[in-house]
């Protein structure tokens, strides 16, 4: 675990992780608490599960829109996304009317959802190889919660909470490749002006090109040395990936037998589950809506503390206990359901459900993110744990509140008791589908020149994206050195680099040097 903390990518992909669930789970309580000026406490839990469905819709559409991302257009669309998070925030925060109030929600909501399912596909690309990505979930999780308990007590200002909500998801829009689109920009300027006094000396343009020429045979030459020497001897700075320790963790990895099989069990357990948690959840809501206890005081702290715990506990044994974890605590989440509902005291729900809620979002935060990495579009799966999450929280919504305010007890504890029966056939199903990856017979081992061979061949890579790969591997230079080396401008490198991306399924320069350290000779 400590290895993978002081990796830089890791450490950005859990703070951005963190960052999202402060700003998630703070602009709900705000949602919330602002919708009680203008609606009862039943309202305000039916408009919680509107605005987190709606947001299921936004982390389903970012597959989308992920191609658009960059560039001009990229810029745009997050600057739109700005202001209009800003003006909902506003418009929130004003709570004027219940329609208005709950619109802005809802478009809120749908942008946040875009925002978060991008932000799992980084983690995901940032937590491949590894072998504690429930661990780094978790901390991202229990840095959120705290983040927004400190928000919540130390912030007497509810401006102020709001002004600190909006910032943190403005910076969240344009923290990952911000700079990115500016430096291809300028870098385009500074060629026009050098174009433009090339012109006056045509003599010395073509003796400076002839120049160049033979630079770059020879830089291409030292490239392909350098490549060589360092594979044979393997020396690999400890800042980029270790291509044994990728290599052990990934053959100890848990694979899937039938990866659509897999992932619709998958998807029913967190479906049921969460309409177990969904009716707990349900009901502290009623009581917070009501004013009888604020629930954004220290109870809430417990929901660090199992997010930590969950994501030591899912981690043991490369997560083969993940499940049966799982199961255990969705058996005490149901058995609180019932003593509830007979009279039991609310503190103890309500730190049940804490304990249990945290465990409940590293399980399907994490394991979707596993899933991901065996599925034909990476892109949609990291965030799904989250959306379908939020679309039984609709779900569940209208009966179980129905329940909960009319008081039939019995219709709840029965329901309740249907729910887990169906979370263990499902969640049986999810884990016979899991195997140790050196279960499924030995893989093909290549030395490091037939790796690349046939990591080219796979991919259909084209010459340039072939030399610019062999840097990536070799050199820890940033992207303007690399460009210099290859005689490129940025824009340039930064389109090959579009390119190596898109065939090879990743997003980032780390997430590409992960997949081909990790990748077991099928383009699957």
């Amino acid at each position: 675990m400590k290895d993978e903390l002081k990796q830089r990518k890791n450490q950005e992909a859990i703070v951005k992780l963190a960052i999202f669930f402060f700003v998630f789970l703070g602009m709900e309580y705000m949602f919330d608490n602002q919708m009680a000026f203008v609606t009862d406490s039943a309202g305000v839990v039916l408009a919680q599960n509107v605005v987190l469905g709606v947001s299921a819709v936004g982390f389903l559409l970012y597959p989308l829109l992920q191609r658009v991302q960059y560039g001009e257009k990229g810029i745009f669309i997050r600057f739109a996304m700005v202001v209009s998070g800003m003006c909902c925030v506003f418009l929130i925060g004003q709570h004027t009317s219940c329609k208005s109030t709950l619109i802005a929600g809802v478009l809120l909501f749908l942008l946040l959802g875009i925002l978060g399912s991008k932000i799992h596909c980084g983690a995901a690309d940032a937590f491949r190889g590894g072998r504690h990505p429930a661990g780094c979930v978790g901390m991202a999780y229990a840095m959120g919660i705290f983040l927004q308990f400190l928000n919540n007590n130390l912030v007497n200002q509810k401006s102020v909470e709001i002004v600190v909500l909006a910032v943190l998801f403005a910076v969240l829009l344009f923290m990952p490749e911000s700079m990115q689109f500016f430096m291809c920009s300028a870098k385009e300027k500074n060629d026009g002006k050098t174009a433009k006094l090339e012109k006056t000396g045509k003599s010395n343009k073509e003796s400076k090109q002839s120049r160049e020429q033979k630079q770059a045979e020879k830089q291409k030459k030292k490239v392909n040395d350098t490549y060589e020497i360092r594979i044979e001897s393997k020396e690999i700075n400890e800042n980029k990936l270790n291509y044994d320790l990728i290599n052990k963790n990934t053959e100890q990895n848990l694979r899937f037998r039938n990866r659509k099989l897999a992932a619709g069990a998958l998807a029913v357990t967190v479906a049921l589950m969460t309409c177990i948690f969904a009716t707990l959840d349900g009901a502290v809501t009623l009581v917070h809506a009501s004013g009888s206890v604020d629930i954004g005081q220290w109870p809430r702290m417990l929901l660090a503390a199992s997010g930590l715990a969950a994501g030591f506990l899912f981690d043991i044994n490369n997560g083969r206990y993940m499940n049966l974890i799982m199961y255990c605590v969705t058996l005490l989440s149901t058995a609180c359901v019932v003593v509830l509902e007979l009279g039991g005291p609310f503190l103890a729900g309500l730190i049940v459900f804490y304990l249990s809620a945290g465990f409940f979002v590293v399980y399907f935060t994490g394991s979707f993110i596993k899933l991901s990495y065996e599925m034909k579009l990476p892109a949609l799966w990291p965030g799904m744990g989250r959306a379908i999450n939020n679309v039984f929280a609709i779900v569940a919504s209208l009966p179980f509140l129905s329940f909960l305010l009319k008081e039939n007890n019995m219709a709840l504890m029965v329901t309740a008791l249907v729910l887990f029966a169906g979370i263990s056939v499902s969640s049986y199903i999810y884990s016979v589908q899991l195997v140790p990856a050196e279960r499924e017979g030995a893989t093909e081992q290549y030395s490091e020149e037939e790796r690349f061979a046939a990591f080219v061949a796979a991919f259909h890579l084209s010459e340039r994206e072939q030399e610019i790969l062999k840097i990536l591997l070799v050199s820890e230079e940033n992207v303007q050195d690399i460009a210099g080396q290859l005689f490129l401008s940025r824009a340039a490198l930064y389109r090959h680099l579009a390119g190596l991306y898109e065939k090879t399924g990743t997003r980032t320069r780390i997430g590409l040097l992960q997949f081909y350290y990790t990748w077991k000779g099928t383009k699957e």
